[in-house]
């Protein structure tokens, strides 16, 4: 955020869906997927992106992780 390369909130719920639950920021796109890795995740096992509210540093990857995924919602719980 605001070329912070490593700054954000991202988390993943690794069940039978698997979901990222806050983006990060777009700067994190990469690193994402190097720690989905770490569980043997690629983009293409990702069901669901969430985010919890518009914020650059919890939405701010949606659109660079969404046409990566292969083909999950992305949803928003809440506007801030």
């Amino acid at each position: 955020m605001f070329q912070q390369e490593a700054f954000g909130a991202i988390y993943l719920i690794d069940d039978d869906r698997k979901a990222i639950v806050e983006t990060g920021t777009s700067w994190m796109r990469i690193e994402s997927w190097k720690r989905c890795a770490r569980f043997g995740l690629k983009a293409a096992d990702i069901d669901a992106l969430v985010v919890s509210h518009i914020h650059l540093d919890h939405a701010g990857g949606a659109g660079f992780l969404l046409p990566e995924c292969r083909g999950p919602r992305c949803t928003c719980i809440r506007e801030a």
